[in-house]
């Protein structure tokens, strides 16, 4: 006699791979919303699963924030391994990831954002190019970070108040300016000079 599998019929996430996709998913949009504050009880809803399973499978509710975190960066770190431009990644593909890590740091918890794989592909990529008597890549990256996450966040707001326009002017300006930090070829400053200076 045969004998066939349950079928889960209630949607809900069933199996050790759904239930960990499921809460990462559900804690992703929790922290782009509450940054840190959330609870166990709202997470486990969120995902459709007894709360029990982030203590199996997690250990805490930190935990989780912090293998989450740690997921989106390493899929972050791909995409710039594989070539992507980290101004596109952040800003047009990526954009929920630049707010999961603004609230965690503004609700004091950058603690749970253990792992940074994203910014050691941007400091080996910097390396690369490393210029006699300029800034250091760590310090090239951190600027270009900076700069990425400040627009990914505020880019929207920034455009409408200066009446730019973000799709021909500044992701262009965007992109040139981050190749130039994370190279280390800076403008010639004697260049252009200032409106009534010369």
């Amino acid at each position: 006699m045969r004998v066939s599998s349950p079928i889960d019929r209630s949607g809900k996430p069933t199996g050790r791979d759904e239930v960990i996709a499921a809460l990462t998913a559900a804690t992703s949009t929790l922290v782009r919303e509450k940054g840190a504050r959330f609870s166990v009880r709202e997470v486990a809803s969120a995902a459709g699963v007894n709360q029990g399973l982030i203590y199996r499978h997690f250990g805490s509710k930190e935990q989780l924030i912090s293998a989450t975190v740690a997921e989106m960066t390493r899929d972050l770190s791909d995409q710039l391994r594989s070539g992507g431009s980290a101004v596109d990644i952040m800003v047009t593909k990526s954009p929920d990831a630049a707010t999961m890590l603004a609230r965690l740091v503004l609700d004091d918890a950058a603690s749970l954002i253990t792992d940074h794989p994203a910014i050691e592909a941007m400091i080996a990529s910097a390396r690369e190019s490393r210029v006699h008597g300029g800034p250091t890549p760590q310090a090239r990256v951190a600027i270009a970070s900076a700069t990425i996450l400040g627009w990914a966040l505020f880019g929207d707001y920034l455009s409408n108040a200066t009446g730019a326009d973000p799709d021909d002017d500044i992701l262009a300006t965007l992109r040139d300016l981050i190749a130039q930090l994370l190279t280390g070829r800076w403008p010639d400053s004697t260049e252009v000079a200032p409106e009534g200076r010369e």
